[in-house]
C-alpha cells in the first residue's frame, strides 16, 4: 500500500511538471506564429518577473506544504488547518505588491525591457501579470498544499485541464478576439483560475479538525508563518 501511494505521488509530480513544461514550448510557438517574433521576444523579457513570483510560491507555497506534510503525517488536524489557512494568507499577501505594481506597469516593464520597439508589447503583458498575481501564486502555493494533505491526482487533473485550456484560448483570444499578446496572458490567467477552483473543491484534513478547537494565539500564528518560511528558504534559493 506504501509503495503504491509512492508512486501515485511519484507519477503525479512527473505528469504535472512534464504537462507545464510541454505547454510553456508550444504556448510560445503559438505565440511567435500569431503574433510574431516580436511579440514572443517581449514576453521572454519578462521571465525575471515570472521567475520573481515563482519563487514567492516556492518560498510560502512549498513550505507550507512541507508544515502540512508534518502535521497531516501526525494526524494533527486542527494545526494542518492553521498552516493551510497561514499559507493562504501569506500567499495573499505577497501578490500585494504585484497588484499595487499592475497601476505602474510601463515602468514595471521598462525594468526589463529597454528595446523601444518591444516595449509596448512588454508592457501590455507585464500588465496582465501582475494583475493575475493573486491566481498565479494561489495555484501553484495551494497545488503544493493540496498534494500534501493527499490528493496528488487532483492536482494532476487540474494542471493538464488548465494547460489544455490555456493553448485552446490562446488562439481564441489571439485569432478571434483580436486581443493581442494581452489575450494571450489572460488566456493563461483564465485557465488558472478554472484550476484553482478544482483543486480548492478538494475534501480536505479541515473535514477532521476538532469541533472544541481552540484558536491559537497570535504568537502561535507567527511561529507557523516563521516555520513556513524557514522550511521553504532552501527551496526558493
Amino acid at each position: 500500500m506504501e509503495r503504491k501511494r509512492f508512486y501515485q505521488y511519484l507519477w503525479s509530480a512527473i505528469l504535472t511538471s512534464l504537462s507545464g513544461t510541454l505547454c510553456v514550448q508550444i504556448d510560445g510557438i503559438i505565440v511567435s506564429h500569431l503574433l510574431g517574433a516580436e511579440a514572443f521576444a517581449a514576453i521572454g523579457v519578462l521571465m525575471p518577473l515570472m521567475q520573481i513570483q515563482l519563487t514567492l510560491c516556492l518560498l510560502v507555497g512549498v513550505g507550507g506544504a512541507l508544515c502540512l506534510a508534518y502535521a497531516v503525517g501526525a494526524k494533527e488536524w486542527n494545526r494542518s488547518r492553521h498552516i493551510f489557512l497561514t499559507t493562504v494568507a501569506m500567499l495573499l499577501l505577497c501578490s500585494l505588491p504585484f497588484l499595487l505594481l499592475a497601476f505602474r506597469s510601463p515602468m514595471v516593464a521598462g525594468w526589463f525591457c529597454h528595446e523601444a520597439s518591444l516595449l509596448p508589447l512588454a508592457t501590455d503583458y507585464a500588465r496582465v501579470l501582475l494583475l493575475s498575481a493573486p491566481v498565479y501564486l494561489m495555484l501553484q502555493g495551494s497545488g503544493a498544499l493540496v498534494r500534501a494533505e493527499g490528493f496528488p491526482k487532483r492536482i494532476l487533473f487540474a494542471m493538464v485541464l488548465a494547460n489544455v485550456l490555456n493553448l485552446s484560448m490562446d488562439v481564441l483570444f489571439i485569432q478571434v478576439f483580436h486581443r493581442g499578446i494581452a489575450g494571450a496572458g489572460w488566456a493563461t490567467t483564465i485557465s488558472n483560475i478554472i484550476a484553482l477552483i478544482i483543486i480548492l473543491s478538494r475534501k480536505s484534513a479541515d473535514a477532521k479538525v476538532e469541533s472544541e478547537s481552540e484558536s491559537e494565539s497570535e504568537s502561535e500564528k507567527w511561529k507557523v508563518a516563521k516555520g513556513i518560511l524557514i522550511a521553504g528558504v532552501p527551496i526558493a534559493l
